[in-house]
């Protein structure tokens, strides 16, 4: 775990998961144990990292562990088989979309947000006093922080949406902590972004679940941080 990207798996996970030192999950506050999905992949540059469910028993770790990385990311078939023989799966074990965890390794200057303001623990670019797209903390610790973004749609591919992001990222590191992106595969606006703002891969994540993990935190376009849906808000 002596590689970078290794740790920033382990520091983005803990953004939303309590974790033992044998990789088992628990709900942090406010938070309830069924919440938690039954195993999270990451596959980082260097090898790969499991968490579990508490109720999955080391069996089952042990097993799943022996399938190897490819097998437990690209093979859900592999998982459920592991998971329902040892009676931890319900009916329905459902897999979700990959996710690509990015990280700003260098920090962006004020220059690259001329039109961004703070307001409403956001930042945001406004026209006509109206926020049209906003970058906003999603979830953080004393170490990390991860973003969202979202912007309306006649006001996409301005630019508008990579200058509140610099600034949110300019931030974060400004604070000393590690300032994280992350979207769905299959998310190209929000793939552009991360490219156009130089930001470095560090891991590709999979969570396996009894419900629907694509997490309701966040957006579907310029999705940063957060997996989930949720409303622009525009006021």
């Amino acid at each position: 775990m002596s590689e970078l990207p290794g740790r920033l798996a382990c520091w983005n996970i803990e953004l939303e998961y309590g974790v033992a030192s044998d990789g088992t999950l628990f709900a942090l506050s406010g938070k309830s144990d069924d919440e938690l999905p039954l195993l999270v992949v990451l596959r980082y540059d260097g090898g790969h990292l499991l968490f579990f469910h508490p109720k999955v028993p080391r069996l089952a770790r042990l097993r799943l562990d022996e399938l190897g990385e490819e097998a437990v990311l690209e093979h859900p078939e592999n998982i459920v088989d592991v998971l329902r023989e040892n009676r931890v799966a319900g009916p329905r074990v459902v897999a979700s979309p990959f996710y690509e965890g990015l990280h700003f390794a260098v920090a962006p200057t004020p220059l690259e947000s001329p039109e961004v303001v703070e307001e409403r623990g956001s930042f945001r670019v406004l026209r006509d006093g109206r926020a049209v797209t906003k970058a906003w903390t999603v979830r953080e610790n004393a170490w990390a922080a991860e973003v969202a973004v979202e912007t309306l749609p006649d006001f996409r591919r301005q630019g508008l949406a990579r200058q509140v992001t610099a600034a949110w990222g300019h931030r974060v590191l400004a604070s000393g902590r590690v300032a994280f992106f992350s979207h769905r595969r299959d998310d190209f606006a929000s793939a552009a972004l991360a490219r156009s703002l130089g930001l470095s891969h560090y891991a590709t994540t999979r969570e396996y679940s009894n419900h629907a993990t694509d997490r309701p935190d966040g957006q579907s376009a310029h999705l940063g941080g957060s997996r989930r849906e949720v409303p622009f808000l525009g006021q």
